[in-house]
């Protein structure tokens, strides 16, 4: 497969990314995900997805932790994760701060500054 871009959007039954998308794993640059109100989990496998650059989440209240690897993910250049404070604190940890932009509603300011 050779999809580079993936935006899901308002998908309630949706819990978990669909497995298909680790035929990706060589491609996918850019996933967006916002307003699943059911997703629970990112898939451990999503730490293999070595040409990543962009994760973005908002709107998935569910969501409470990263794959536990999420560190392994170097071609990380944005993370976004909107609305939810402790989410984006754990990421930081374990993505490391080094160049990589995180947002989050209430405190993009602070966060941002703080990279700068």
């Amino acid at each position: 497969m050779r999809l580079k871009v993936l935006t899901i959007v308002s998908l309630p039954q949706l819990v978990t990314l669909p497995h298909w998308l680790q035929g990706s794993v060589n491609t996918l640059q850019y996933l967006s995900i916002s307003s699943c109100n059911n997703l629970v989990v990112l898939p451990q496998w999503l730490s293999a997805m070595n040409s990543l650059k962009t994760i973005c989440i908002t709107g998935c209240p569910n969501i409470m932790s990263l794959p536990n690897d999420i560190h392994r993910l170097n071609t990380i250049e944005r993370l976004e994760i909107d609305d939810y404070p402790e989410l984006l604190r754990k990421s930081q940890q374990e993505v490391g701060e080094s160049s990589h932009t995180h947002n989050t509603t209430d405190e993009s300011n602070e966060v941002e500054e703080e990279l700068e």
